[in-house]
């Protein structure tokens, strides 16, 4: 027997797989986050890389996005992005503590991490 949660979950993801791109990055970000929260994680995915492929790099997509590549397993996927998101923007504490964790767990270098995430503590704290 199937629960009224499981049929309203499955309900909430079709409609959501269904809609077509929302109208704004807020909307887009806002459908993404819901996927998530639903663990419907390769719709957010999608999601998300169609508004990338429209809109262009965006930090606010790239974060999340990058978060949910995590989610799936696709580190190296994530780890373009947090690298993309360093450069562009030298302040976003979040991708600063990405590329630490990148450096401390995948490459063993915890030097380069402790230089990762000096800069994320000193964008954190401005």
């Amino acid at each position: 027997m199937i629960s009224i949660v499981s049929r309203l979950r499955c309900a909430l993801v079709a409609l959501a797989a269904a809609t077509p791109m929302a109208d704004t990055l807020d909307e887009t970000l806002a459908q993404a986050r819901k996927l998530r929260r639903l663990e419907q994680e390769p719709a957010a995915i999608e999601l998300l890389e169609s508004a990338r492929d429209t809109l262009g790099a965006q930090p606010a997509i790239d974060g999340l996005l990058g978060t949910l590549y995590l989610d799936v397993g696709q580190v190296g996927k994530a780890r373009a992005l947090a690298e993309g998101l360093a450069d562009q923007d030298g302040t976003n504490y979040r991708a600063l503590l990405f590329c630490g964790r990148f450096a401390e767990d995948e490459d063993g270098d915890p030097e380069r991490a402790l230089q990762w995430y000096r800069l994320a503590a000193k964008a954190r704290s401005q």
